[in-house]
């Protein structure tokens, strides 16, 4: 009997050690992390910024390339207890893991002919944005409100505007007329999508 109790003992602390309340890779993963989709040896570049909303990991991913119609996803992230790190992509499901020393991901996006490899190494936060963004709502008659996001330069003189029409009604950044807007503020242009 005792050493049924010293072997369940001994299995609970290694069940608690096994799996932790938070996977150290989790941790590791917080920032931002620039690389490229491979195939064939051909290579798009991406941009992904790791982070945690409560307990949940999400990966804001930026492909330029695929801009402005596209090229902006927040995803959840999943790490397993074994840290095999599973991130949805513009590609589909990717399959990630950590090389902590070299703090760089590697790994392939599934079910992709011919196979589509994804690499990603840690880089240092970019610097501060040159533009705002900020919910703007025009009241017009009757009491009905144009909800909308103005995308306004820092520190600039020049005030060019471009109205966007045709959004619905979403958040900052959530459409792709606030994806036009990012590729335009970048030249100068203030850009209002609502």
């Amino acid at each position: 009997m005792l050493q049924f109790h010293h072997l369940l003992a001994c299995l609970l602390l290694g069940m608690a050690y096994i799996l932790p309340a938070q996977h150290p890779v989790v941790d590791s993963l917080l920032g931002y992390w620039e690389g490229s989709f491979i195939v064939n040896n051909s290579a798009q570049d991406v941009k992904v910024r790791f982070f945690k909303v409560g307990d949940q990991l999400y990966a804001l991913q930026e492909m330029e390339e695929w801009m402005p119609s596209f090229g902006e996803f927040e995803l959840m992230v999943k790490v397993d207890s074994t840290g095999l790190v599973q991130m949805p992509t513009g590609y589909g499901p990717s399959v990630l893991r950590l090389d902590g020393r070299r703090m760089e991901l590697s790994g392939y996006v599934k079910n992709q002919h011919p196979a589509l490899y994804f690499h990603l190494k840690r880089v240092p936060a970019p610097p501060a944005p040159i533009y705002t963004t900020r919910p703007l709502d025009l009241k017009g008659k009757d009491d009905n409100v144009l909800k909308g996001v103005l995308h306004t330069q820092i520190d600039s003189d020049a005030r060019n505007l471009i109205i966007f029409v045709g959004g619905r009604g979403c958040g900052v950044d959530e459409t792709q007329y606030n994806l036009y807007a990012r590729v335009l503020r970048k030249y100068g242009i203030d850009v209002y999508t609502y």
